[in-house]
């Protein structure tokens, strides 16, 4: 998604952007459209990964990439996500060629985890990695390696990340550690920044003088999200205040159904999406691990405040936004979900504000923009 709007918005500024990709959408959504990567996948996850390592794991999918990069040529490579889909070993268009790099998560420097939780392995050699069952201990080191051998052929290389944490954790690490690197946030949807479209139905639902809190995310039972977490400092605000509401945006989540004051709205587009933040007084992400989610944003471009907990790059964006609030125990978040933490949050003037903020920062045009300035710069 965040390349297809940057090559959308690079080509109405005269840019000849073309995407190389291996599929519309994840491999959750479409399981049949690469039948090797998701059975690669699936060994990753229930065979490599030691069972309770919270991170995604990727090894046999480096093994069977499916995109066929044959016969590619361009005056710049702009790579996103590669994990299962380019091999890079193989990748000989990269070694002349000035390539950008943006990173998603840290998996581009590690041994195969796309978060560390704390490990510093990818500082060194990935050694004793805490992510994979004791059969396949050897393979994140030697996976590493390969990838530091693959980045050396690269005669021009250039690091994005859209958070300065992510910056900060590769600049740390064996594989990226004298690479340059750039911070550029991705960019959003341009519908946020547009008129509100009709109602979506749900917004419509919740009492007028209802407080409204929401927590999004793809799947609501990823434990990475930490949705439990959120629920249950939502319990806690809302026996303070019962006209509190939690929407919650996002498949699964069947175990929240029923629980006083909780709206599930199941997966929505941004057209359904954006009248629901648009009631909304704050956005909760309680995650135990994140890069800078869109989601937040996102939320911002419709003036919505987002209170975050204290993992990976959120306190960043709170900081870069100039709104928000960062909790890290339960005290600062029983302030932040009070009532008069809330109200705090709710003048016009307030969320007109940080809309114009949102917009400096992620609109489609300016991140453009800023890439096309970095791609002229390695040419």
């Amino acid at each position: 998604m965040v390349a297809t709007r940057l090559a959308n918005a690079q080509r109405l500024r005269g840019w000849d952007a073309a995407l190389h990709t291996a599929s519309s959408s994840d491999i959750a959504s479409e399981p049949f459209a690469h039948p090797a990567l998701t059975i690669s996948a699936a060994v990753d996850e229930y065979v490599i990964k030691k069972s309770g390592f919270p991170s995604l794991f990727s090894e046999i999918r480096e093994r069977n990439a499916v995109l066929d990069a044959t016969g590619l040529s361009a005056d710049v490579f702009h790579l996103h996500w590669v994990s299962g889909t380019l091999d890079l070993a193989k990748a000989s268009f990269l070694k002349n060629s000035p390539v950008i790099w943006t990173l998603h998560d840290m998996n581009p420097f590690t041994g195969g985890c796309h978060h560390s939780f704390g490990c510093e392995g990818f500082t060194a050699s990935c050694e004793e990695c805490p992510a994979v069952r004791s059969f396949a201990t050897r393979l994140p080191p030697a996976r590493l390696s390969q990838k530091i051998d693959d980045y050396s052929t690269w005669r021009k290389l250039r690091v994005v990340t859209p958070s300065a944490w992510l910056a900060q954790e590769a600049a740390r690490s064996s594989a990226f550690h004298e690479t340059p690197m750039t911070v550029i946030p991705n960019p959003i949807d341009p519908l946020f920044f547009q008129t509100s479209p009709n109602s979506s139905g749900i917004e419509m639902s919740i009492p007028e003088d209802n407080t409204v809190v929401m927590c999004v995310a793809a799947n609501l039972d990823d434990p990475i999200k930490n949705v439990k977490g959120a629920l249950r400092v939502f319990e806690a605000a809302r026996q303070r205040d019962s006209s509190l509401s939690l929407v919650l945006v996002g498949s699964g989540g069947a175990a929240y159904n029923g629980v006083p004051g909780v709206i599930l709205a199941g997966s929505l587009t941004t057209h359904e999406l954006i009248p629901l933040l648009d009631r909304a007084d704050a956005l909760l992400i309680t995650s135990l691990a994140e890069n800078a989610p869109s989601v937040a944003f996102e939320a911002a471009s419709r003036g919505v405040v987002p209170i975050v907990s204290s993992g990976g790059g959120l306190p960043e964006i709170v900081s870069t936004l100039g709104f928000g609030v960062v909790c890290e125990t339960d005290r600062d978040w029983h302030a932040a979900l009070s009532p008069q933490g809330l109200r705090a949050k709710l003048s016009k003037p307030a969320r007109a504000q940080l809309k114009k903020r949102a917009r400096d920062l992620v609109e489609p045009g300016t991140i453009a923009s800023r890439y096309i300035e970095l791609y002229g710069a390695e040419l």
